[in-house]
């Protein structure tokens, strides 16, 4: 067997469930700590032989049907086939029988009742949200009650909502859509994986993967308009791909063609509830564009149009950007006020990023306002947070600004070790080439003591495009 942390997971987790024993029974029989045994079930780490051989006694199974189950497992991300290979594995985990190669897996043809599917989606998610996410695959592949178009919706929804708060539950949830929609029945299929390849896309684009979130958009295209004649309903919002994919083109500097995607949407939804939303949408691409002006003008048209009892996430988006158009402009008076609404909302939807991203303006609008101290206790917890949520970009922005601040005090000791720590997170993180070369410009530069607020200005100015653009040279 490969070592597949999560294949394996996810076979040991299949089997638990079968057994009908709880992760804490686990550890009282094997004697494994249960952050190990944890570990093991959500596939981050593979267990040594030792342990291997005591789970598999405590599970009643050998190590041989372990390992061909998780092999099995493995081939989860192939397609129809694998879905297949992965239903059997399941199934045989459970059962001993296997599916033969040829057979299809079984699900609706047609919808007894959408609007009933859809009641019964929070229902169906509640019952799968305690547990690991390896061990939802196996239920929602062993048990086909969960093979509703609606679930698979509601998944996509929240993926998109968990973005704003934990990257990796967004991509969590968003992949398990992608699963969900390989199960659901013919004909809406194809358009219901257009639909979550759509959100995979999203949620690997904020973890600023977008090479890899352009793919999966691509692929969600093709799925979507291949699929068009099994959704004759129109069950699936076009609109809200529309959203989704000028988010990725905005990250990618396609800035005109994204706001020609939500023009699009716009159109198709100009008294609808979903205008709000897309109107701050095309003011972020505006504020991208250096236009401040017309996105604040496109934020205050937004906000009546936002039902802040049904869509708080929206109208927090909308007051968080107004004010950093107003600081963007230097009316950093007309901003600080809107921070308190903003920390309001942002202590009611309790958003990982969203906190961080309010402490981060909160920063600049102190900076800006000419309270230096507060500005760097901010930008200082700002930068430890995106460092520890694995986002290298954001961590190299926040502490450039940081070190502007640190040079106006000529803290030049601190302003070396945020440059030796920008260099380190971009090399683990694998940034590409170009950008660490410009940070390392930045390193040798505050190690000679020869670091100006030109230069750190310069660099950050490059930084927030050199995530969407690999090739693009410092300077250039």
């Amino acid at each position: 067997m490969k070592r597949n942390p999560e294949a394996l997971g996810m076979a040991l987790s299949a089997i638990l469930s079968r057994r009908g024993l709880s992760p804490s029974g686990l550890v009282r029989k094997t004697g494994i700590s249960r952050n190990q045994v944890e570990d093991y079930l959500k596939g981050r780490k593979v267990p040594r032989p030792a342990s291997l051989a005591k789970i598999a006694k405590a599970l009643d199974a050998s190590i041989e049907e372990i390992k061909d189950l998780a092999n099995l497992l493995g081939a989860a991300s192939g397609g129809p086939a694998a879905a297949r290979s992965l239903r059997a594995a399941t199934l045989l985990a459970g059962s001993g029988e296997m599916l033969l190669p040829g057979r299809s897996i079984p699900g609706p043809s047609h919808f007894v009742d959408p609007a009933a599917e859809r009641r019964a989606a929070p229902g169906l998610w509640e019952r799968l949200r305690p547990w690991f996410a390896a061990q939802r695959r196996v239920i929602v592949l062993r048990e086909e009650a969960y093979h509703s178009f609606a679930l698979c919706e509601l998944l996509c929804h929240n993926s998109e909502d968990a973005a704003s708060d934990k990257a990796d539950r967004a991509l969590e949830l968003a992949d398990l859509a992608v699963l969900l929609a390989r199960l659901v029945g013919l004909p809406l299929r194809p358009r219901l994986l257009g639909y979550a390849f759509h959100h995979l896309g999203n949620a690997i684009r904020v973890k600023g993967r977008l090479p890899e979130a352009e793919k999966a958009f691509d692929q969600g295209e093709a799925l979507w308009e291949a699929g068009a004649d099994g959704d004759p309903q129109g069950l699936l919002d076009g609109t809200r791909l529309l959203d989704l994919k000028a988010s990725l083109l905005r990250d990618q500097r396609q800035l005109p063609e994204s706001l020609d995607l939500l023009d699009q949407a716009l159109s198709a939804n100009p008294g609808g509830e979903r205008a709000g939303r897309i109107l701050v949408k095309r003011a972020k691409t505006l504020e991208e564009l250096g236009r401040y002006e017309e996105a604040v003008a496109n934020l205050q048209e937004a906000g009546p149009k936002i039902d802040g009892e049904r869509e708080p996430r929206v109208l927090l988006t909308q007051r968080f950007n107004l004010a950093e158009n107003l600081w963007q402009l230097g009316r950093y008076a007309e901003a600080a006020p809107l921070l308190i609404e903003v920390k309001e909302l942002n202590q009611r939807l309790r958003k990982g990023l969203d906190r961080i991203r309010y402490r981060w303006l909160e920063g600049r609008i102190a900076a800006g306002l000419g309270h230096i101290e507060e500005a760097i206790a901010a930008l200082e917890e700002v930068r430890s947070s995106f460092a520890a949520e694995g986002i290298p970009y954001d961590t190299a922005l926040a502490s450039l600004e940081l070190s502007m601040l640190y040079l106006k005090q000529n803290r030049t000791a601190e302003v070396k070790e945020l440059a030796r720590q920008m260099v380190a997170i971009f090399r683990a993180n694998k940034v590409h080439r170009e950008a660490l070369a410009a940070v390392l410009v930045f390193r040798d530069a505050a190690e000679r003591e020869d670091v100006t607020a030109d230069l750190a200005q310069r660099l950050t100015d490059y930084l927030r495009r050199a995530g969407s653009e690999p090739g693009l040279r410092f300077g250039a």
